[in-house]
């Protein structure tokens, strides 16, 4: 194909951008206009569309002298005899009525393929079938310049190759031997495959060509009629070809047969049996690009609770966009997003980073583990700084369950940053644990898995239990361990002060950090010289277990009787 019998979506004539005057001299030049006739040439020009919708053009015309008594007809037909436009007509009903307002340069290739889309449309409606030629533009008082026509083998046709043609301003010329091409407008290519069927159907209204079809095809006339108005490629391979193959007989059996019935049915096999090849490409091609979605994924679900970085995935995505346009939003709609069945995607993405689901609940639970072994041994050393230094400013997660959770919470964000997200998506990780233990680990009873769930879930699945809990960061466990870790003179100052009794209480229950405010001033004051037994159980009373005053004396003395019990036998130890 060449420049000049191909070109684009329409283009605006150049006589748009003249001034009013400018665009009247040029009428003037080829013929006599009134001035309403003046004034809808200016008024089709300010819509600056070389094809105007009719209706569009009434409805926004505010003067109805503008449209009344034919003036836009009259005014088209001369338009038309000078080569710039035309008014085109559909057939609405029974009748024909204006469809668009077609404006050109002169003797433009728009102007020609509009004609061409005309006189097709108008031989349809009168003649039956759609086939036209040069010749046909004779009472168009019309010669179609070779230069553009653009020469078309049956075989070309396709649904594809028309897919392709819609935006292009092109006439076609399908080649025939010893004859004038039939002209087809690119943009009515899929149009022209209805009007070939409605010819076929037309042509087998007489019963006797029914009933030889039939014959020659092996399907019922009944199965016939019905499929006819299908665009099934097998149906119409099949029937095509017995009218072709029996061509001559066929002649000779029904007299007076049109052979336009023979054109039809070459053009549509030509169609039907590219549209046939074309969808079976398209299956292929389908599968192929299945294949290598699941095969990505695959290649994920290997690594297993390791993560990938995403722009290994978008590498082997460019890749393969090259091979098939489209793959990367596909790919993206299949794996990484959530399915309208609610099932969580096959590939997870966080801070840039994939993992296949399957792994996602493994890597889970083995990082909460991993993390909270590393923070028994991080909070215990803790502990320990402070009991051993009284460091209570130091150290305020430990006074407070708040504080210690957003503590937590911290030092996960630190280690972990995938971890940190997934603990903000209570509802994706409850689904992604059920389908875990439901479809991989085999566990059929819902009352099993909500078992193992709520270890980590509240009973909706729609929050996490409390962080500590999970990771079970205790803080009088904390304390425990870390008082045990102490030289025997810590553990003595501890007793004989009275803090034991003291940071027992408070991590036993975690007051708010507000209520120990005191007590961490004063145990800071007295690192040298203990606060009296009174002013401790008074800074802790509001969170102790519940004793008699008398009680408590008898506890504070039987705690100072263990402490010195106990550097006694360090000392003794020692010597």
């Amino acid at each position: 194909m060449n420049k000049d019998n191909q070109t684009g979506p329409d283009a605006s004539p150049a006589f748009f951008n003249l001034d009013t005057h400018t665009r009247e001299e040029m009428l003037s030049q080829i013929g006599g206009f009134t001035q309403i006739q003046y004034q809808i040439f200016h008024n089709i020009c300010d819509f600056q569309e070389p094809a105007l919708d009719y209706n569009k053009y009434v409805l926004k015309t505010q003067k109805p002298a503008l449209i009344a008594n034919n003036q836009l007809e009259l005014l088209m037909n001369k338009i038309q005899e000078a080569h710039m436009g035309l008014l085109q007509y559909r057939l609405s009903g029974e009748e024909l009525k204006p469809h668009r307002i077609i404006l050109t340069d002169k003797d433009s290739l728009y102007f020609y393929y509009y004609i061409c889309e005309e006189a097709l449309y108008r031989n349809v409606d009168e003649n039956g079938h759609p086939f036209i030629t040069m010749k046909t533009l004779d009472k168009y008082g019309l010669t179609l310049p070779g230069k553009y026509v653009t020469p078309l083998e049956a075989k070309e046709l396709s649904p594809e190759f028309h897919k392709k043609m819609i935006p292009q301003r092109t006439i076609f010329g399908i080649t025939r031997r010893n004859r004038s091409p039939i002209l087809i407008p690119s943009g009515m290519l899929d149009e022209y495959i209805y009007f070939l069927i409605q010819n076929l159907i037309r042509e087998s209204e007489s019963m006797t060509i029914l009933e030889n079809v039939s014959r020659l095809s092996g399907i019922k006339i009944s199965e016939l009629q019905k499929k006819m108005t299908s665009r099934d490629p097998s149906f119409w391979m099949t029937t095509t070809k017995s009218l072709m193959d029996h061509k001559e007989d066929l002649k000779i059996r029904i007299k007076g047969i049109s052979p336009l019935i023979f054109t039809s049915a070459h053009l549509l096999y030509a169609y039907f049996s590219n549209s046939l090849s074309e969808l079976k490409e398209k299956q292929q091609e389908k599968t192929d690009r299945q294949n290598a979605q699941l095969e990505i994924v695959a290649g994920m679900r290997e690594k297993g609770v390791h993560w990938t970085g995403v722009k290994l995935l978008e590498s082997e995505l460019t890749e393969l966009e090259k091979k098939w346009p489209g793959f990367r939003d596909e790919f993206k709609d299949a794996v990484l997003k959530r399915q309208e069945g609610g099932d969580q995607p096959n590939l997870i993405l966080l801070n840039g980073q994939l993992i296949h689901k399957d792994y996602l609940f493994p890597f889970f639970k083995k990082e909460l583990t991993h993390i909270g072994h590393d923070l028994q041994t991080l909070y215990r050393d803790m502990m320990a700084d402070l009991l051993r230094n009284s460091h209570s400013a130091k150290y305020s997660q430990f006074y407070s369950k708040n504080n210690f959770r957003a503590d937590i919470m911290n030092q996960i964000r630190n280690k972990s940053p995938q971890l940190k997200e997934l603990l903000q998506k209570p509802g994706m990780m409850a689904s992604i644990s059920y389908y875990y233990f439901k479809e991989l680990k085999g566990i059929k009873r819902n009352e099993t898995i909500r078992d193992s769930l709520n270890f980590y879930f509240k009973t909706d699945l729609k929050q996490y239990q409390n962080i500590d809990d999970i990771l079970q960061l205790s803080l009088i466990n904390l304390f425990d361990r870390a008082f045990d870790n102490l030289s025997w003179w810590n553990k003595f100052i501890i007793r004989i002060t009275g803090k034991y009794d003291s940071y027992t209480a408070a991590f036993s229950t975690a007051p708010s950090i507000a209520r120990l405010a005191n007590s961490r001033t004063k145990a800071t004051m007295n690192t040298a010289i203990p606060a009296s037994n009174d002013e401790v159980q008074r800074s802790y009373r509001s969170k102790r277990r519940p004793v008699s005053s008398g009680k408590k004396e008898i506890h504070t003395v039987r705690e100072k009787r263990k402490a010195w019990a106990e550097f006694t036998d360090a000392v003794n130890k020692k010597k």
